[in-house]
């Protein structure tokens, strides 16, 4: 009996990544919240696969680079990828092989649901951080998915996730990975997004934790489709048109007021000089102001109050 009726792939591989998939657009947006931090930092990927998220934090300035999965052949292909100077090995995430507080930043993304014993990789995780550096850990949101991943052992709510970080670090701060246009990283009780959009559907948590209170130099993140991309591209040129479209339809409807006012001037001009041609009695705030008599006004050939001796 196939043990993976859905046959659903362990790991997301080079190839897989390449294709811009839905799962694939998940894994860069949670690559691209965890590379924010790292830029002149000691980095270690535990569950590397291959290497996909060492060569983005390459990519954004990380001093040193450190990579571990349990598969020779992931090995093999980051190796193969990423080149000699980035220090790749086989090993587990429960049984780290470096020493205490060798790293600045740790990540391990999508994998503590693949162990038996995800508390034991988090306890290595806060080993082998710096007191001062961070840990990023993912877990996907299991009741999502169609049927059940046979690679998780362990599926995880917001509050065991929590739970089990609150263990061994003092500061956590949970963001929650959603879909739209893509995939985005926003923090839990991020609600706008949600208000404005109300089909996101929340694929999963990230966590960042350390030792020491977190700064608030971590940014939302997002991985945008093809049609997406383009739509951003895009974006300041519809702005332009836009404000250009504005600026001209306020004019047209200062235009609009103008001549409005012009007529009706004109029509009631009209209606006061007829009026005083059948000695008719108009009430004085019909007029415009220049037709209103005034004590001493002398009326003109046409009715109109002449007030040339007055001036």
């Amino acid at each position: 009996m196939n043990p993976d009726p859905l046959n659903i792939p362990e790991r997301l591989t080079r190839a897989g990544y390449s294709r811009l998939t839905q799962l694939s657009l998940e894994h860069e947006a949670r690559y691209r919240f965890a590379a924010q931090l790292a830029p002149s930092r000691r980095v270690l990927d535990v569950g590397c696969g291959e290497g996909i998220f060492l060569g983005l934090a390459r990519d954004t300035g990380a001093t040193e680079l450190f990579g571990l999965d349990r598969s020779p052949e992931a090995i093999t292909a980051a190796r193969e990828r990423l080149g000699e100077n980035v220090h790749l090995q086989q090993g587990m995430a429960e049984t780290l092989p470096y020493a205490d507080r060798s790293f600045d930043l740790v990540c391990a993304m999508e994998v503590i649901e693949h162990l038996e014993e995800p508390g034991a990789a988090v306890a290595e995780f806060r080993r082998v951080v710096r007191p001062d550096g961070h840990v990023i850990i993912s877990v996907p949101n299991d009741e999502l998915l169609t049927g059940s991943n046979p690679h998780h052992r362990v599926k995880f709510s917001q509050g065991r996730f929590m739970g089990l970080l609150r263990q061994h670090f003092p500061h956590v701060r949970l963001f929650r990975l959603v879909t739209y246009a893509g995939a985005t990283v926003l923090p839990v009780g991020h609600e706008e997004m949600s208000v404005r959009l109300p089909d996101l559907e929340h694929r999963g948590w990230t966590a960042v934790a350390s030792m020491r209170k977190l700064g608030a130099g971590i940014q939302n993140t997002s991985a945008l489709g093809p049609l997406s991309r383009f739509e951003v591209e895009s974006t300041s040129g519809y702005r332009q048109v836009i404000h250009q479209l504005t600026q001209e339809v306020t004019g047209l409807k200062a235009g609009l007021r103008d001549l409005r006012q012009s007529v009706l001037y004109r029509l009631l001009h009209q209606m006061a000089r007829g009026a005083s041609r059948l000695d008719l009695a108009v009430p004085e705030w019909l007029l415009p102001e220049g037709f209103r008599r005034r004590p001493g006004d002398t009326p003109g050939p046409d009715g109109v109050p002449d007030r040339t001796e007055s001036r």
